[in-house]
């Protein structure tokens, strides 16, 4: 049996590496009994019979993510636009809470910084604690500063759709050539060109996945009390909250509502909690089993 990593998934049929080779293959079928999805990423025990080539074992992974499908990162490269289309700041924040929850490092980068100052975006997510970056991938703007954090990493490029996130990987690495499309005037939003995940090595020792944007996205399955863990802004003021019960939405004995009040938080950080601790309400402990 060979090792090998999934470089890329198309319909159930996945491209993976080896040290020596290139080989398509097909999943074993048990893996559907499991319920199990190999993720590009993956690494994988390889049979090679004649000409039946077949993945048989996928290796523990470090993490997974579901959006994007991807496992065995080190970090998410977040891209949202200054504008065209607007901040989804509910998406974005969901966006770090699945990684955080799966220690992956957040690193945020706002593109298209030619059409709207991102001061506010900015101030947002560098008070939360994450590393902001600010790019114009049209005029080659703050690239080299985004390839310094790319090395020796494995990074998963993610975001909307039409935030520039194609547009962006092809500047850092010309040689990826990621179809890009134009944002739609009449919903503001980009047409989806990839359509799958896949892996380019830029550098060597330096990964980065490809992934196709979305407009949704599910909270992880954590349960509602462990939430706060997550954004780590407002739960440096758990410690000032009289209960120990505390639920951080509404409380007026609450550090993290202290916060808000004196500035300290983003309020859109705080609603995105809030609206994030309603859904997790819901969640059964069976599912997160």
């Amino acid at each position: 049996m060979q090792e090998g990593i999934i470089i890329k998934g198309v319909g159930g049929l996945y491209v993976v590496k080896t040290e020596s080779s290139v080989y398509k293959a097909k999943a074993r079928g048990k893996f559907r009994l499991d319920h199990t999805v190999p993720m590009v990423g993956d690494r994988v025990g390889l049979m090679i019979s004649g000409k039946e080539i077949r993945i048989d074992e996928i290796r523990e992974r470090k993490n997974f993510l579901v959006r994007p499908p991807v496992a065995n990162i080190d970090q998410l490269c977040i891209v949202t636009a200054a504008m065209s289309p607007e901040p989804d700041l509910f998406l974005l924040d969901k966006l770090t809470v699945s990684a955080l929850y799966q220690n992956i490092r957040v690193l945020f980068c706002i593109n298209k910084t030619d059409l709207k100052e991102p001061n506010e975006l900015l101030d947002i997510y560098r008070r939360a604690g994450f590393c902001v970056l600010t790019t114009c991938a049209k005029e080659n703007i703050g690239i080299s500063e985004v390839k310094d954090k790319l090395k020796g990493c494995i990074t998963a490029f993610c975001g909307a759709s039409g935030v520039g996130k194609s547009s962006l990987l092809n500047v850092l690495d010309d040689r990826l050539s990621c179809e890009t499309s134009h944002i739609s005037e009449k919903i503001e939003r980009g047409r989806n060109t990839t359509r799958h995940t896949e892996i380019f090595e830029i550098e060597p020792e330096s990964f980065v996945f490809d992934t196709p944007g979305f407009s949704s996205f599910d909270v992880p399955l954590i349960s509602s009390r462990e939430l706060i863990q997550y954004f780590p802004d407002l739960y440096a003021y758990t410690d000032d909250c009289q209960f120990s019960d505390c639920s951080h939405t509404k409380e007026i004995s609450c550090g993290v509502n202290a916060a808000l009040e004196r500035g300290d938080i983003a309020k859109s950080r705080f609603e995105s909690y809030g609206k994030m601790f309603e859904e997790c309400k819901n969640i059964k402990e069976w599912e997160k089993r």
